[in-house]
């Protein structure tokens, strides 16, 4: 049985390679089962809810529903296109980054990128940032770390009304929030991201006090981390907020890494 199951995943993956990213492209719009290229088939169609005689809904045309056909499917589609789709991904975000009139749509990239991998969880180092002293006016990179870890959290619309619970990822829909862009519960620790592709960034005070309000009774500790492309992280400063904020919350750089497998939220 376990020689049958490989010889089966192997004439997948073997039909999956013979297509290129244009044709998965085809097929994926059209719903169509199969291509020209492979007979396996990739969309399964079926539709799960079937009306019964008596419904009204019995003599119309069926709601069908397309997927991939199977884990093991997806599995060789991602290992086949995943990288491809990445590196895309990231020269996109080069080109966008390096003319003033699309900067903010890289923003919007970085940040829709990251979402997506802290909603999957996982290990993030945050460095420290702290004013160089009393009378400057940003915050830089200190010898001092801490590593955080993450179980997976849905995302969450975020409603200024509501208290932060755990497992949730709270995304600002409708108004942007000027000093953050997302915000978790971490254990007593109420955690806010702003995503940047900079080196530098401007700090804000208002929305720092959305934040306060947010935080359940239990939280001891706020933090503000900026993710930043690990290309640029090491050179990220910003502007120190005001000394009120700058006592409430702790502030971390994180270097976000892009190279990871897209999961299937990116496909």
């Amino acid at each position: 049985m376990k020689q049958w199951e490989e010889t089966v995943k192997s004439e997948i993956y073997d039909k999956i390679s013979a297509i290129d990213l244009r044709t998965l492209q085809r097929v994926l719009s059209s719903r169509a089962a199969i291509t020209n290229h492979a007979s396996h088939p990739i969309i399964q169609t079926t539709c799960p809810k079937q009306p019964k005689p008596f419904d009204d809904k019995y003599y119309k045309s069926d709601a069908v529903e397309h997927s991939i056909c199977c884990p093991v499917v997806f599995t060789y589609l991602q290992k086949r296109f995943g990288l491809d789709l990445l590196g895309r991904q990231a020269i996109e975000l080069d080109l966008f980054r390096s003319i003033p009139e699309t900067a903010t749509t890289a923003g919007d990239l970085w940040e829709l990128r990251g979402n997506t991998r802290f909603c999957k969880g996982g290990d993030f180092t945050l460095v420290r940032m702290m004013k160089r002293n009393e009378k400057g006016n940003c915050l830089i990179q200190v010898n001092e770390s801490k590593t955080i870890s993450i179980k997976p959290m849905t995302g969450t619309p975020l409603d200024k009304k509501s208290v932060c619970q755990p497992g949730e990822y709270y995304i600002p829909t409708s108004e942007r929030e000027p000093a953050f862009d997302t915000c978790f519960l971490l254990n007593n620790e109420l955690i806010a991201l702003q995503f940047t592709t900079s080196d530098k960034h401007t700090t804000e005070d208002n929305g720092f006090s959305t934040l306060i309000k947010m935080r359940p009774k239990t939280c001891t500790e706020q933090s503000l981390v900026y993710v930043v492309p690990k290309a640029r992280a090491e050179k990220f400063t910003c502007d120190a907020p005001s000394k009120y904020w700058l006592g409430r919350f702790k502030f971390y750089v994180l270097a976000l890494d892009c190279k990871y497998c897209p999961s299937s939220a990116d496909v």
